[in-house]
């Protein structure tokens, strides 16, 4: 079968959203390490450079994926395509590594951005912490969001699961509209009653810096709420409320009419 060579464009869609991380390996073991690796075909068929059929993989894995074992499991491609999904959000929204236990231990570590270094907080960071009032606050720049903290008084958190210990998912995008109304997260586990039983917590950015993002915490679209404009901002909230956000308006002489929004959530759970 004649392969056919993966056009200049489709190879720098790839490079460029993967930043040459293995999408296999940050699926695997959350590694965002840079890699000498090739672009793999995902269905293993040559003739099919869709971008969408394409994934950066690190030498090993690339070797692993387009082999063939008897003696394990082999990765399927929509595992991997999974894989590549998270790692493109990961590093388009340019939040922190999930910290190991010993990194919660470190105070002043600023989120790991794409191309950066963990420093130390400077002196104007030492403020930068989450507000005791809940509710919409802005910040301008994704540095001046302050991370979520390690304890809450009264409540307990554990990764990857909501106010009800079941599982949902510590970070997205939502993409919201011109002209349309306030957008939630999918199905959001939120309740109208018990109000003391946990608590959210977010962060988020625009994808666009020339696209004003409404952010809001209320209990459905149609209820009544503070709101905030910005292009970075965080937002906490009981479990009658949600976060939600709305287009805000343009920059400048931009004409989106979209944009997406990039989050990191994080659930309490009322305890002893």
């Amino acid at each position: 079968m004649t392969r056919i060579p993966v056009s200049g464009n489709n190879q720098d869609q790839v490079l460029l959203r993967s930043r040459r991380r293995c999408c296999i390996c940050f699926g695997l073991d959350g590694d965002l390490s840079l890699k000498r690796g090739q672009i793999a075909h995902l269905d293993q068929n040559n003739r099919n450079a869709d971008p969408d059929n394409l994934a950066f993989l690190c030498l090993l894995h690339h070797d692993q994926y387009d082999g063939k074992t008897s003696q394990s499991k082999a990765l399927r491609e929509g595992e991997v395509k999974q894989f590549r999904k998270e790692l493109y959000e990961k590093i388009a929204a340019r939040l922190p590594v999930e910290p190991s236990p010993q990194q919660h231990e470190v105070p002043g570590l600023k989120p790991l951005r794409s191309g950066h270094k963990p420093k130390v907080k400077s002196e104007g960071w030492k403020n930068a912490v989450w507000p005791k009032d809940k509710g919409e606050y802005i910040a301008t720049s994704s540095e001046n969001i302050p991370t979520f903290p390690r304890r809450v008084s009264g409540y307990r958190s554990e990764n990857g699961k909501d106010f009800w210990d079941k599982p949902y998912p510590s970070r997205g995008t939502v993409r919201i509209f011109q002209g349309n109304d306030w957008q939630g997260l999918l199905n959001f586990p939120n309740t109208m009653n018990g109000c003391s039983s946990g608590v959210f917590m977010i962060r988020w950015r625009s994808t666009n810096p020339s696209v004003l993002v409404l952010s809001s915490v209320r209990n459905s679209r149609d209820a009544a709420g503070t709101t905030k404009e910005g292009c970075f901002g965080y937002m906490s909230g009981t479990n009658c409320e949600q976060p939600m956000f709305k287009f805000g308006g343009t920059r400048s002489r931009d004409k989106s009419t979209l944009v997406d929004v990039y989050y990191e959530l994080k659930f309490w759970q009322a305890a002893p």
